[in-house]
């Protein structure tokens, strides 16, 4: 009935799962998967249909259907935890045979209590935390979601939470006043950086970073090496090595990703390793090195050519 509906449309993404573990039901998702597809075109066929499955919490669908042939991309929940390591989900699914394209689709909400616990909200430090070292770690896109606008909370209709004993999972701001919270302004920084460079070269580099430095610096670069960035969560120093990049000479520049702006651009003269030290340091000073092959000319941080 669904396939049938909406047949004609070409713009959909199925996305089967509800948040939950299909364990004992994996045959009830591909009857629905089988179902849709013939629905759309008449016969089991999943060229005409992009699925994905959205898992529960710390998990993805490659846990339990990467060969399923209706599955088209891959998506992770990494969850609403500060502590949360959602490039270790990302890797191991972006490595999988035969590849399948990989997604983020529920990380840390904007103003969500931290592991679902009225003590603190994670904040858009760590909406941009989330994106970036998803998007290093080889994911193909990523989502943004806020604690209201899930659940497009009023006062007026406030559902109580059993757990918490008040406003489902805190919410205290109007729906439609949460668009408007830093993080998702914030997103359109990242998507600017990524289209200012290559984008379908582009692959994980977890090499380039030294081994003391990966839980907090994650590194992307394209496969021939024009370019690299790198992505510290806290602003303090690291140390790449720049074997993989292409060219004699490096340009460099520090890329904000709460405002978008960016650094004038330094050329050095490419060594095995450099140690390289972002702007300003605190807990939440997150910041992107750009690298470039100086040689390849390529435009400003998050500026299209």
């Amino acid at each position: 009935f669904l396939g049938e509906r909406y047949r004609d449309l070409n713009h959909l993404i199925w996305i089967l799962g509800g948040d939950r573990k299909p364990t004992g039901y994996e045959e009830t998702w591909r009857a629905m998967a089988r179902g849709i597809a013939e629905g759309t075109c008449g016969r089991e066929d999943y060229s005409q249909t992009v699925m994905t499955y959205h898992p529960w919490g710390g998990a993805s669908s490659a846990d339990w259907f990467h060969e399923e042939p209706w599955l088209t991309f891959h998506m992770i929940q990494s969850g609403h935890h500060a502590d949360s390591r959602p490039w270790e989900k990302i890797a191991e699914g972006y490595a999988l045979s035969p590849p399948k394209p990989i997604l983020n689709g529920e990380p840390a909400y904007e103003q969500i209590p931290n592991n679902l616990k009225n003590d603190s909200k994670l904040d858009e430090y760590y909406v941009r935390k989330f994106a970036y070292t998803s998007l290093f770690a080889g994911a193909c896109g990523h989502t943004y979601g806020a604690n209201e606008l899930w659940q497009m909370w009023k006062p007026e209709n406030d559902p109580v939470s059993p757990v918490l004993k008040g406003p489902l999972l805190g919410a205290d701001t109007l729906w439609s006043d949460a668009l408007q919270y830093p993080g998702a302004k914030q997103m359109r920084h990242v998507r600017a950086l990524m289209e200012s460079r290559p984008f379908f070269s582009r692959i994980p580099a977890p090499e380039m970073v030294a081994d003391a430095d990966r839980d907090r610096v994650h590194a992307t670069r394209d496969s021939e090496g024009s370019y690299a960035f790198a992505y510290t969560v806290s602003g303090a120093l690291f140390t790449l090595d720049l074997r993989a990049l292409s060219g004699e000479t490096i340009r460099s520049a520090w890329y904000d990703p709460r405002t978008g702006e960016f650094t004038p651009f330094e050329e050095f003269r490419k060594t095995a390793e450099r140690t390289f030290t972002p702007p300003s340091d605190g807990p939440q000073d997150d910041w992107v090195l750009v690298l470039d092959d100086a040689a390849k000319e390529y435009p400003l941080p998050g500026v299209r050519e």
